[in-house]
């Protein structure tokens, strides 16, 4: 309640006119997903693992890299 305060009326009015996009996005993936057919079939266990750790050494190496940036100033981008 005490967000509500700090905001502004076209801030509050912003948020209030994304709530039905939010509902109807929503609503359309639940649509999608219901379209789809019983007998789905899914990536096999090895795929998912590759895919898992490609993520996660992306997620690693940008970790990194922000850390390198962040302990330098800057200066690693020059």
């Amino acid at each position: 309640m005490y967000i509500i305060g700090k905001l502004s009326p076209t801030e509050i009015l912003k948020r209030i006119v994304s709530i039905p996009f939010i509902a109807l996005a929503i609503v359309g993936t639940a649509y999608i997903f219901k379209l789809l057919p019983d007998q789905m079939r899914y990536p096999d266990l090895m795929w998912t693992l590759g895919a898992g750790l490609s993520i996660l050494s992306f997620g690693a190496m940008a970790v990194g890299l922000g850390l390198l940036f962040t302990a330098t100033g800057g200066l690693a981008a020059l």
